[in-house]
């Protein structure tokens, strides 16, 4: 096993460039389409997105916390459905629930590839 600090140090490094490369391609997209970005959700799923990334953070630390997981899931699927089907433009639709959606995997892949000691 590595030492416990580069292990971390290596989770956070991944996170980061993950996160920081799906915001970059769903970005990417927005602009290749020629629409700009705005700060508020133009259509409903945007609004959707936006709603479960927020109660999904509200709820990460209760005593239901498993609730929060499942809220980042489905607010990153909402958030890239209304960006490609919608047409979604709003920057905070794509950042948080990808955010949140990047940090459910990553907790669920640390979980099962390092778990509990």
């Amino acid at each position: 096993m590595p030492d416990p600090d580069i292990a971390g140090l290596c989770w956070t490094a991944g996170f980061a460039l993950l996160f920081a490369a799906m915001v970059t391609v769903v970005v990417g997209h927005v602009h290749a389409r020629g629409d700009r970005l705005s700060a508020l959700p133009t259509s409903a799923a945007g609004w959707v997105a936006l709603t479960c990334f927020a109660a999904g953070a509200a709820l990460l630390f209760t005593p239901v916390a498993e609730i929060s997981l499942a809220l980042g899931l489905v607010a990153a699927a909402a958030g890239v459905s209304a960006v490609s089907v919608s047409r979604e433009r709003s920057l905070p639709v794509i950042m948080l629930p990808l955010l949140g959606g990047t940090f459910v995997l990553a907790f669920l892949l640390g979980e099962l590839l390092v778990g509990h000691k």
